[in-house]
């Protein structure tokens, strides 16, 4: 993330993140907001990103995310795509 104060303030958000968050992957629904993860301290994967990319905007940091999911298709790997 870089030494610059915007890569320092990201990297805090970050760990803020860390370590008020508890994965639970039984906590996980579609509606969830990032305030909703931060009020209840359990989330999934995106509500790790979603939380700390608010704290990262919050700052006037740019931030995004992109998701998708491959699921099992069937499909091999390429080789060398590793």
């Amino acid at each position: 993330m870089g030494r610059s104060p915007a890569g320092r303030w990201c990297r805090r958000s970050v760990d803020h993140v860390h370590s008020h968050i508890q994965f639970s992957g039984d906590d996980a629904r579609s509606t969830k907001t990032a305030l909703d993860a931060h009020q209840e301290g359990l989330g999934v994967c995106r509500d790790f990103a979603h939380l700390a990319i608010c704290f990262c905007r919050c700052l006037n940091i740019p931030a995004r995310y992109c998701t998708g999911y491959v699921g099992y298709t069937g499909v091999h790997p390429q080789s060398g795509a590793d």
